[in-house]
C-alpha cells in the first residue's frame, strides 16, 4: 500500500525542517502504485525539490535541486523515474 501524500509531506517537514507541495507522482507501470513523489521545498535555501519513496517498510527521502531553465521539470521527472526503477530492481 502506498504512502498518503499528507503521511509524506509531514515526514518531510520532521525530517528536513521545510513546507513542501506535491508536484509530481511516478507510478509502478506494473502496479499501477505510487512510487515516487515528488515535492517542491519552501524554506530551505538550496535544494528545491525532494524525492519520497518507501522501500522496504521505511520512507526515503533525496534532495535535489534540478536543472534551472525549461529542462528543470523534465530532469526532476527523470530521477524520480529512476528513483522508482532503483527502488524495484534486484
Amino acid at each position: 500500500m502506498p504512502l498518503a501524500e499528507s503521511t509524506v509531506r509531514e515526514q518531510i517537514h520532521q525530517i528536513h525542517r521545510v513546507r513542501a507541495h506535491l508536484v509530481h507522482k511516478i507510478a509502478d507501470p506494473r502496479s499501477g502504485e505510487w512510487n515516487v513523489m515528488v515535492f517542491a521545498l519552501f524554506g530551505h535555501p538550496r535544494p528545491k525539490f525532494c524525492y519520497a519513496w518507501e522501500s522496504e517498510g521505511r520512507l526515503h527521502t533525496e534532495l535535489g535541486d534540478g536543472l534551472r531553465g525549461k529542462s528543470s521539470s523534465v530532469s526532476v521527472k527523470r530521477r524520480a523515474r529512476e528513483l522508482a526503477e532503483s527502488t524495484h530492481a534486484g
